[in-house]
């Protein structure tokens, strides 16, 4: 799993294999020790939503939410180099989250 932050926009990437999990109900995290009594983590879990995706920080953890049934409907569509995309409102401000599988790598799905 990665993360690429640009300008308005949050992109997490999985594997196939991660998918797998998400689908299966567990939750992917990853970690960062920035040294100094710093760190800073993400996670990825699926539960209930209106919206495909939804984002919350706190705290150093940032977190991404994916609707179940819109995970479920992506799924269906791999191999794609198409994402789940949502654009989220934080304040005055939107940024685009985007949920994708890296098509190159991991096992077969179905």
């Amino acid at each position: 799993m990665n993360l690429r932050i640009s300008e308005k926009q949050l992109r997490f990437r999985i594997t196939r294999d991660e998918l797998l999990k998400l689908m299966d109900g567990e939750k992917l995290e990853s970690y960062l020790d920035l040294g100094d009594r710093q760190s800073f983590s993400y996670c990825i879990f699926t539960g209930e939503s209106d919206t495909p995706l939804a984002f919350d920080a706190d705290k150093g953890i940032w977190r991404l939410k994916i609707a179940k049934t819109a995970l479920a409907e992506f799924a269906v569509l791999l191999p794609s180099r198409d994402g789940i995309e949502y654009e989220a409102q934080f304040g005055s401000g939107r940024v685009m989250l985007i949920l994708e599988v890296d098509v190159r790598r991991g096992k077969n799905l179905i």
